[in-house]
């Protein structure tokens, strides 16, 4: 059978992986990944934003958070390799509620670097945001560029990231951290407002018939990474020797205005959106482009998925999602 994330990559069947957030959007999607490719999969969430459906066949959930020490400290043992995918993700809700972002962003991170550190594990792959940059300086963002946060969601993600890159440095801690661009696909929280799945949720709304709300003028530029491109990079930061340390990109080159992708979503279904303007959001970035060259030149990962082949998928997801009343 055909691996659908792409990935050559083989696991010995006694390696244990745990994926925070195993339950959400990317999170599942990772431990789907881990599960086809021999893996020995834990999911561990707290089903506040996952859900019970995600998690994939041949994983096994435990019900936890990372906010809570012990509960890290217990599931931690046996693992080999960790993949954190938790996190509270949406802009407003942080900007409504900082200190939940530290609590979980943050505060749970360590504790999760903390406990691998003390089983000293192989690998812990952490997932990052593109919004760590800020607005950017010049396009596309490289690695090199600044870290300029913006936003209480991204310098909570900036903090995160950095603490990834201490405990590799000061306690040998072997840690990679990438830098995601606005992921889109199945299982994506498109009901979370403001979250970064704002594609799904266009695509929600089309389909309805209802308005788009945007914030801003609408020639905001995003770069848009197909989830399961997305998910083998995750795979291959897990093993490669020379990831150890560094800082990936995992984006595609290429910007697509807000506008533009309401434009896409139109021609797929054959249906005309309509569009609700709204004042700008405080903290959101106006243009992000990213390079993905490094992650190409030492993960040997490039994006394969154009973007009118996601859009189509993602619309065929959500179209059965309506269908099923969810």
């Amino acid at each position: 059978m055909v691996d659908p994330y792409g990935s050559t990559r083989r696991f010995a069947s006694l390696t244990r992986v745990l994926v925070t957030g195993g339950a959400g959007f990317i999170g599942s999607h990772v431990a789907q990944a881990f599960v086809k490719i021999g893996a020995d999969v834990v999911c561990f969430d707290n089903l506040q934003m996952g859900k019970l459906e995600n998690v994939p066949d041949g994983a096994t959930l435990v019900r936890g958070d990372v906010k809570d020490v012990d509960q890290v400290v217990r599931v931690m043992r046996d693992i080999d390799v960790v993949i954190m995918c938790h996190g509270q993700v949406s802009v407003p809700v942080s900007t409504e509620q900082p200190l939940l972002d530290i609590d979980i962003n943050v505060r749970g991170t360590l504790n999760v670097l903390e406990a691998c550190r003390k089983a000293r594990l192989e690998r812990v792959v952490f997932a990052g945001s593109r919004s760590e940059y800020g607005e950017p300086k010049c396009l596309p963002v490289d690695e090199e560029h600044s870290v300029n946060p913006n936003s209480v969601y991204a310098a909570s993600k900036a903090a995160a990231s950095r603490y990834c890159l201490v405990y590799n440095m000061l306690y040998g801690l072997p840690t990679v951290i990438l830098r995601l661009s606005n992921v889109y696909g199945p299982r994506a929280p498109y009901w979370a407002r403001g979250s970064y799945a704002y594609l799904v949720w266009f695509v929600y709304l089309v389909l309805k018939g209802e308005p788009i709300e945007i914030f801003g003028d609408g020639e905001q530029v995003r770069d848009n990474v197909w989830i399961k491109d997305c998910v083998e990079a995750f795979v291959e930061a897990s093993k490669n020797p020379m990831a150890i340390g560094q800082v990936f990109n995992i984006c595609t080159g290429e910007g697509l205005s807000l506008k533009r992708v309401v434009q896409k979503i139109s021609e797929q279904v054959g249906k005309e959106a309509r569009i609700k303007y709204a004042p700008p959001r405080r903290g959101d970035v106006r243009q992000f482009v990213g390079s993905p060259e490094k992650a190409g030149k030492i993960l040997d990962w490039k994006p394969r998925t154009t973007f009118d082949e996601g859009l189509r998928k993602t619309i065929s997801w959500v179209k059965e999602e309506i269908r099923l009343g969810k």
